[in-house]
This record gives structure tokens, sequence and C-alpha cells, in this order.
């Protein structure tokens, strides 16, 4: 029954809702281009890999994202204590809900960053970002109205349904722009504060010839900060504020870490944390660093349904990768704690 009355709904929100809202993430710190170009480039090594997954409402209407991206710097290979340095980077995203219609969102983005090193503890960082993306639809996976019998009382869909559709996919470019400034005492103490805006150009889409829909920019403002607590202990805190058109969403949280081992060799850690995306889902998160590379997991609780109807509850599992590269002194020397 519930699958049917989407499909009758499906209509009414297709070409505004599906042409608004971007992706997001609750590890929205792990997913560093989506947030901020400005990003590019802004981490303690010298090329960095990352993915994620995250699998939402799976029990209900399943949605599937998959992201990837690559960055690293250009800092002098003569000149290491230069005041400034380039990082480029490439992202690669896909969106899709078997559930319905097949709908998809796939991008591929290309950003680049120029920071300048104030000193050892300040520093200014601005990107930029752009790349084509592509939206669509599967138009025969759907039932309509037109197609309903009232002598059978069943959908016939080999009726016309009526719907002028020009198109069931879209291709426009996206474009983007941020700034972040660093403060960083150590590589245990730093604090990260940034803004961006995506869509600079609004670019027109549509899946009708004669509508020419412009999709909302995103404005995103977050800050990400570390502080050493103890010889064992740091705590870790995330919280951003994202704006499209309509769309609002605020996300807090925090973790402590837990050195089991810091030697260069031998490096281990364990985070533990709880993150709120506002009056939506409480997620618990869990991640272990070791040596280069690092995963977290984290699980969306549904606010609303965990008080009202925990049996269909929607499920919702993030898992995030990184893998950070670090060159011998003498061919680069980092200056991103």
């Amino acid at each position: 029954m519930i699958r049917c009355m989407l499909f009758l709904l499906f209509p009414l929100f297709l070409c505004d809702v599906l042409l608004s809202q971007d992706i997001h993430f609750s590890q929205y710190y792990n997913t560093p281009l989506v947030v901020n170009p400005a990003n590019t480039g802004i981490f303690n090594g010298d090329k960095r890999l990352t993915a994620g997954y995250r699998s939402q409402w799976s029990n209900v209407v399943p949605w599937e994202t998959f992201y990837a991206s690559y960055d690293q710097k250009f800092i002098g290979r003569f000149h290491p204590d230069t005041a400034s340095f380039f990082s480029a980077g490439l992202m690669i995203y896909y969106d899709r809900s078997s559930a319905i219609a097949d709908l998809a969102l796939a991008s591929f983005n290309v950003s680049g960053s120029y920071t300048i090193v104030l000193d050892t503890s300040n520093l200014i960082t601005f990107g930029a970002l752009l790349g084509p993306s592509t939206r669509g639809f599967d138009r025969n996976s759907l039932l309509w109205d037109n197609q309903w019998n009232e002598n059978t009382f069943a959908f016939d869909p080999g009726v016309n349904s009526g719907e002028p559709f020009d198109s069931d996919q879209v291709t426009y470019f996206e474009t983007g722009l941020g700034i972040n400034y660093r403060w960083q005492r150590s590589y245990r103490t730093h604090v990260d504060l940034g803004a961006a805006m995506y869509r600079i150009l609004r670019p027109g889409v549509s899946y009708y010839n004669v509508a020419n829909t412009k999709l909302s920019r995103r404005i995103t403002l977050n800050a990400v900060g570390q502080i050493k607590t103890s010889e064992l202990f740091d705590f870790h805190g995330f919280a951003m504020a994202e704006f499209q058109g309509p769309y609002r969403e605020v996300v807090v949280g925090g973790l402590k870490k837990f050195y089991l081992a810091e030697e260069t060799e031998n490096h281990v850690e364990i985070h533990l944390g709880v993150g709120h995306r506002f009056d939506v889902a409480w997620f618990p998160i869990l991640a272990i660093q070791y040596n280069n590379f690092y995963g977290a997991l984290s699980y969306d609780i549904d606010a609303t349904n965990v008080r009202k109807w925990k049996k269909i509850a929607p499920r919702t599992l993030e898992l995030h990768i990184t893998y950070i590269i670090a060159n011998p002194k003498w061919l680069s020397k980092c200056p991103v704690y």
C-alpha cells in the first residue's frame, strides 16, 4: 500500500525536491570535499584517499550513497618552508534509490585550493570546485493515475501515463567556492572554521523542455576541532549548519579519542562518540585509527520514530575509510599538523 501511494504522489515532487537537496552524511567531517572545497589539502600528510558509503532508510524506502575522493598538496621540493602552497583533488559520488524509479545522482568534481601559511599556527585556505553532475530516473518503472482502470480496479501499465516528460535525465555543471581558517598548536590540538557555497551559477535543469528549474545554492558553515586533554585522551568536536533553498540541516557532535599506542610505527587510536542531526536523528560513532589507516562506523537512530513507531524505525548505516600517505621529510614538509 505504501509503495502504491509513493507512486501516486511521485509526480507532485519529482521536479521540485529531486532537483533541490544534495547528498548529505552524518559524519560530514569524514567527507571533506563534499562540505568545502577549501578542505582540499588540509590534513596532516601529503596525499589522502577517502571512501564512504551510506545506506539510508533501508527497511522503508532504501537510498544508497557512495563517495570517494583523492587530494594532495604541492609543496616546493627545494623550498619546503614556503609561506604558501597549492593543493588539488578529485571527488566522485553516486546517490541512488532502487525503490522509487531508480532515482540517481552522479557527480564528478575537480577541486583546487591555495593555502597561505601566516605562521606555524595560523593558515587560511581558499578553494574552488567544478565538474559535471547528472540526475535521472526510470520513467518505465512508475505507475500513474491515468493508468488506473476503474472497471478492473487495477493498474494497466500499457496505458499512456499522460505525463509530458521530454527527458528522464538532466546534466548540469557544478560550481563551488570556499574558505577555511585553521588554528593549530600540534597535531593533537587544532581547529578548522569554514564556509562554502555550491551552485554558484545556479544551473537551470528540468525534465520538461518548457520549464527551466534553477537549482538552489547550498551554503555550508562548519567547525571541527580537537584538543589534547591528557597524554591518553583527546576530545574531538564538530558542528555544521547547511542551507539550501527551503532546507536546513544542523549537525553537532563529539568524540573521545583514546590513544592505545602513540608510537610512529605502531599508532593506535579508538574513537567513541555521538552526533545529532537536529530533530532528525542521533548517531553513535565508533572509529579506529591504525597508523595511516582510519575507519569509522555510525548508525542513525531516527529521533521521531524512536518515540512513536519503533517497529518501523528506518535503518541508516554509514561507513568511512581514509588512508593518508606521508612522503619522506626530505621531499616535502607538511605545514598542516
